[in-house]
């Protein structure tokens, strides 16, 4: 199974999904890692640290895209979808 790492868009996002020493982990489970290049960099991960750990650098988005099965994505603290949010209402019953 091949696992994709994206740069993260979501405006001020400094997090990346997947540090560098995780990629070895994940490869002696049977996984290839996938990084878009400079994923990492504002979380203070360079792409060689994680082509050191076995990971391959796609030089654009578009290149990552196509191949991937599984993505690893950051979630900012942002207000769920009105549909979502109505869920997780429903789910916690009121009054919580």
């Amino acid at each position: 199974m091949i696992v994709g790492v994206p740069v993260e868009s979501y405006p001020g996002e400094r997090r990346v999904a997947l540090v560098p020493g995780v990629v070895a982990v994940l490869a002696k489970a049977g996984l290839e890692v996938h990084i878009e290049a400079g994923a990492g960099e504002k979380a203070g991960f360079p792409d060689a640290a994680y082509l050191e750990q076995g990971a391959h650098v796609a030089q654009s988005r578009g290149h990552l895209f196509p191949r991937r099965v599984s993505w690893l994505r950051c979630t900012g603290l942002i207000p769920p979808p009105p549909k979502l949010a109505g869920m997780m209402q429903i789910c916690s019953g009121p009054g919580r």
